[in-house]
């Protein structure tokens, strides 16, 4: 099996909606540019291949591998990419430059090889078989000694290796190896070990290599069997075996000196990058170019005053070396260019039957959901989660039980046992008065005329509630009497702070864990691990435990201590034993747990890019829902065009639902009711709908959160699904006036924001859409 690629380019043109959606996770916005990352690129790869590929910074080493993994879904890439041989399905693995992306780092080095033995493997493989697969990874790889480490007490070079073990561990091993950056951060000695092992290990499995490496020692350089050196403007100089490259070298006019030890790698660096791209300048700013403009140098022409180069701030060669360089390059590039029939005669004139395009790349197609698979994720979840974080998850715990004690001690034991019942009052008007409320609301008033509010004529203000009254006026106790029994709205402001505090414990562990762990899902997923939908329900099942214990162990604490309705004493709180009352504040206050970590799934995953940004996001959000509550400012005062607001906030179907579950369900005989019911406008009909309403936003972020992450791990999906956004942005594009056009480019970031809080808003669309027919 060989894959070969032809007429490989990649262009930065156009908009990609995945920079929409991560747009929360950039401190800028992207720009609306066309740059040439890799012009005509046309090479091939066998198994048993141990291939480098070479280049100075920016030529497009990593790019070339994401459009070799990723074919058309890599935004940007057009050619053709082909594979022969194909009697399986292609199997590839693609190893990014930070292998800590890759690696879980609580786990044990043998345990990290177990699960991914269990995970790649079929499921009738018997134990025996993983432990000889585990111990001769180790035996391979060098890893015997620190078998029984965790990986983050590990080197660097003990992380790599454990890396492409990880790859190694089915029975059926890659076709093909994708290493970015293999050296980068070891030694030449590590390095010179880590190569020498891929050698070993493209032979041993028959299967293709491809590493991108940084100015490699002559002894490294001679491991591989090929080298593909690319140039600063993405051209490709060299294709072929390392031990001719100084031969190629000196045909195309490069002079060794004599008894010199110059490292051929070292001098097709060096040359290779003479060939760079330019930056221009405009409007006292450097910007990328719509074309990047390249000074020939062959024919000597003069460089303009608004041309700089991006190294000119780093020192250079002489412009007469620099030219000469480019001279070389030139040649080399010409060499290889007049070559390309040969390649395609060679390689493409075959059975038609026997080369097969692959469009969307090498990129495993992924399994099938397995719940066998489910339940090894739920498992190493919970390992990792569980007995590797216990120091996290003490630290959860503390912050509920010392959240709790001090609530309980700023607050009284019997902020509880008001019931909020009072007598309501018909007016001559025929509005329905609550007489507490009215007498207060006259003293305000008549206050407001008054020096001394001790001096009031309360008897007067009570006369004047008896002329717009049909009954008695009976004066509320005197205000200066000493302290007054915790009232009802005492109550309500206790219970809005806890499920703050409830809904943050949920949120900002999430998010605190789950952006981090996403990068090793991308990676597992793109290797064929697993699926999406596998992951995302093992670890939604994973965290079920946590977001039921804490949160009921909080509400038993606060609940029972302020003699909240329902419990008369300890024992109702438990299982078996819970009134109705207790029963639907637990459930209400639950739920509320898993939207907000809902809500962190989808924070996690949309900022995945950035930690610092996903705090600010999450943080900023919950405060905005619980604004909008109607807690702050009731909905009624609210002006048209900001209610609608109060729909997409589970915060206020929280609220009500606790107050329903509280003063509601008939806790008030007639002819009283609850002011706290009335003050917030509440019916105990409108429990049910509450519930209704926080299932609903429940339901529609989890399944959010799920196509989110569905559509950036599946980046084929994820394109073709906007293809026609990126479309009529091409189409119009031409019509857009210059103008325009600048003030896109400099308010991209806050453009993108709007278009993913109007995916938000479309996301809950679902719901107003219920009410509004309800």
């Amino acid at each position: 099996m060989a894959v070969f690629w032809n007429n490989l380019n990649f262009n930065t043109d156009g908009y990609n909606i995945e920079k929409v959606l991560s747009a929360l996770s950039c401190c800028c916005g992207f720009r609306i540019s066309n740059q040439e990352i890799l012009k005509k690129s046309f090479g091939s790869i066998k198994r048993g291949e141990l291939v480098a590929l070479l280049g100075p910074s920016g030529a497009g080493k990593s790019t070339l591998l994401n459009c070799l993994m990723q074919g058309r879904s890599y935004k940007g890439c057009t050619g053709g990419i082909f594979v022969t041989g194909l009697n399986e399905p292609v199997r590839v693995s693609f190893i990014n430059q930070n292998e800590r992306e890759h690696l879980l780092l609580s786990l044990t080095v043998s345990q990290s090889l177990q699960y991914a033995s269990l995970l790649k493997n079929p499921r009738k493989t018997p134990n025996a078989v993983h432990k000889e697969i585990v111990k001769r990874l180790l035996i391979d790889l060098g890893l015997e000694s620190c078998a029984n480490t965790t990986v983050a007490k590990c080197s660097g070079g003990q992380m790599k290796r454990l890396a492409f073990g990880l790859e190694l561990a089915a029975m059926q091993k890659p076709h093909f190896l994708m290493l970015d950056e293999v050296t980068s951060g070891l030694d030449s000695c590590v390095g010179l070990k880590v190569v020498k092992l891929l050698s070993n290990l493209a032979v041993a499995h028959n299967m293709a290599v491809v590493a991108t490496i940084h100015q490699p020692s002559y002894k490294l350089f001679t491991q591989f069997s090929k080298a593909i050196i690319l140039t600063g403007t993405g051209d490709i100089i060299f294709n072929g075996e390392p031990t001719k490259l100084k031969g190629t070298l000196e045909l195309s006019g490069y002079q060794f000196e004599e008894d010199s030890y110059e490292n051929p790698a070292d001098v097709v660096i060096e040359l290779a990058s003479s060939m760079k791209r330019k930056l221009i300048c405009k409007s006292e700013q450097i910007e990328l170019s719509e074309k990047f403009v390249f000074v020939n140098l062959v024919e000597e022409e003069p460089v303009t005053d608004n041309v700089i180069s991006d190294d000119s701030f780093e020192g250079s060669s002489s412009p007469e070396s620099e030219s000469e360089h480019v001279v070389i390059c030139s040649k080399m590039v010409n060499k290889l260019e007049n070559t390309y029939t040969d390649f395609i005669h060679d390689n493409f004139n075959m059975d038609s039957n026997d080369l097969i395009r692959q469009d969307d790349g090498l990129c495993s197609k992924g399994r099938s959901f397995s719940f066998y698979r489910l339940w090894i994720l739920f498992l190493r979840c919970a390992h990792t989660s569980i007995f590797k974080q216990k120091q996290f998850l003490a630290v959860r715990l503390a912050l509920h039980v010392v959240v709790a004690v001090v609530l309980a001690a700023l607050y009284s034991k019997e902020i509880g046992l008001d019931d909020s019942c009072a007598t309501l009052i018909w007016a001559k008007n025929g509005s329905m008065i609550n007489p507490e409320s009215r007498f207060n609301d006259l003293v305000h008033k008549a206050s407001q005329n008054e020096s001394d509010l001790e001096q009031l004529d309360l008897g007067n203000v009570c006369r004047k509630m008896v002329d717009v009254c049909s009954c008695p006026c009976v004066i509320p106790p005197d205000p200066f009497q000493g302290p007054q029994k915790p009232s009802a709205s005492d109550n309500v402001r206790f219970h809005f702070f806890s499920l703050l505090f409830l809904t943050f414990a949920s949120l900002m562990p999430t998010v605190l864990t789950f952006s981090s762990e996403i990068k090793l899902f991308f990676n597992e997923r793109r290797n064929g691990w697993y699926t999406t939908s596998t992951y995302y329900v093992a670890k939604t099942v994973t965290e079920i435990p946590f977001q039921i214990l804490f949160p009921s162990m909080y509400v038993y604490f606060i609940y029972s201590y302020t003699n909240q309705p329902g419990m008369d004493n300890w024992g109702d709180g438990m299982l078996g034993f819970m009134s109705t009352r207790y029963q639907d504040f637990l459930g209400v206050t639950i739920i509320c747990c898993f939207i907000a970590q809902g809500l962190g799934f989808l924070i996690g995953i949309l900022c995945v890019r950035s930690f610092n940004i996903s705090i600010i996001v999450s943080s900023s959000l919950l405060l905005f829902l619980f604004l909008f509550s109607g807690f702050f400012v009731k909905r009624v005062d609210m002006s048209e065009s900001v209610s609608w607001i109060t729909y997409l906030s589970f915060v206020r179907f929280g609220i009500e639902a606790i107050l329903l579950s509280i003063y509601g369900e008939g806790r008030c005989s007639l002819p009283k009711e609850s002011s706290v019911l009335l003050k917030f406008e509440l019916k105990d009909e409108d429990f049910r709908f509450n519930i209704s309403a926080l299932l609903i936003h429940l339901i529609v972020i989890r399944l959010l959160a799920y196509l989110v992450l569905t559509f950036k791990a599946s980046p084929v999906s994820f394109n073709l699904s906007f293809k026609w956004l990126g479309d009529l942005l091409k189409w119009t594009k031409s019509g857009i006036p210059d103008s325009i056009k600048n003030i896109v480019k400099r308010y991209s970031c806050k453009l993108n924001v709007c278009c993913v809080l109007i995916l938000f808003v479309i996301s809950i669309a679902v719901y107003i859409a219920v009410k509004r027919l309800g």
